[in-house]
């Protein structure tokens, strides 16, 4: 009989009657194929939060690799291909093989690693800029690659030059308000949580928002507003008081006033407050056409 003392951090001396197991190198060997079998690559999606309503979906296709591709078309004008690809080398020049494989022969090529995606999305995340030839017409090329751990991401967008400076704004909202959703965890896996979730004017002026349960701190996704036409925004604001209070589903209201005749253009979480025994005031500010910015309180309710 084999007896032996184990000894731990700050523990007491344990005495046992067994002999130890050891794991022998063709066990160990088995053991470690397995695990890296086991091991699933992430599922994670681009998402566009900002013309779900105006794209129109023209091919969808998905490989037993895990790779697909999903192309969209908007006003007739404008193709938004959104794709995983294999993940490959990081950095500028494995980008620009990339686009190459996949566009043919590029010209007025730029590229710049965007700072604010990459915050926001929690990976490399580029902007590129190029131009095409179809059918004897020149293409504008405007696409966001994120470089994740086991994908390349993208979401590419593509429109004849004659139009392109039609578009140039709206497509820069729209990659200001991408997400990177993972349908593994059901969960946005950038700082943000893709935490607003629904909401409505009604016929008050009253904005009513409705936030998802398990929020993280992050950019916050709130409504931008030309007219009566609701579509999602992304700032580069950081608020902690999303957190509080997040057990269950809380509804948020506030009325928004411009000062004039100024129309509301957008509004976006500006800083937040807290008091005790209070629920948490979120301060809001509200831009109008004007560029005048006035502050507003936003109270949970339950």
């Amino acid at each position: 009989m084999l007896i032996f003392s184990l000894y731990g951090c700050d523990q007491d001396k344990v005495t046992k009657e067994h002999p130890e197991k050891v794991e022998t190198s063709k066990k160990k060997k088995t053991k470690e194929v397995t695990e890296n079998k086991n091991k699933q690559k992430s599922d994670l999606v681009i998402v566009n939060n900002g013309y779900q309503s105006a794209a129109v979906q023209v091919s969808k296709s998905k490989k037993s690799t895990g790779t697909f591709r999903e192309e969209e078309l908007v006003d007739n004008t404008v193709t938004i291909v959104n794709e995983r690809l294999e993940a490959s080398d990081h950095g500028e020049n494995a980008i620009r093989k990339l686009i190459e494989k996949q566009e043919g022969k590029v010209t007025s090529y730029s590229i710049q690693q965007d700072d604010y995606l990459s915050e926001t999305l929690s990976y490399p995340a580029y902007k590129v800029s190029y131009q095409t030839m179809k059918d004897n017409e020149s293409i504008s090329n405007r696409d966001v690659i994120v470089q994740t751990d086991d994908w390349n991401l993208r979401y590419h967008t593509a429109v004849s030059f004659d139009f392109a400076e039609n578009y140039y704004d709206i497509i820069d909202q729209w990659m200001k308000s991408l997400s990177i959703y993972d349908r593994n965890t059901k969960k946005d896996s950038g700082v943000d949580t893709n935490e607003v979730i629904g909401g409505f004017i009604d016929g008050d002026g009253t904005l009513w928002v409705q936030l998802e349960e398990d929020m993280k701190n992050g950019p916050y996704l709130v409504y931008s507003i030309e007219g009566d036409n609701l579509s999602f925004v992304k700032e580069k604001k950081i608020t902690e008081g999303l957190k509080m209070g997040t057990k269950g589903r809380h509804c948020f209201q506030f009325k928004a006033k411009s000062e004039g005749n100024a129309k509301i253009k957008l509004y976006y979480t500006d800083d937040y407050k807290t008091k005790e025994d209070q629920q948490p005031d979120y301060i809001f500010s509200i831009k109008t056409d004007a560029s005048k910015v006035v502050s507003m309180n936003m109270t949970a309710k339950k």
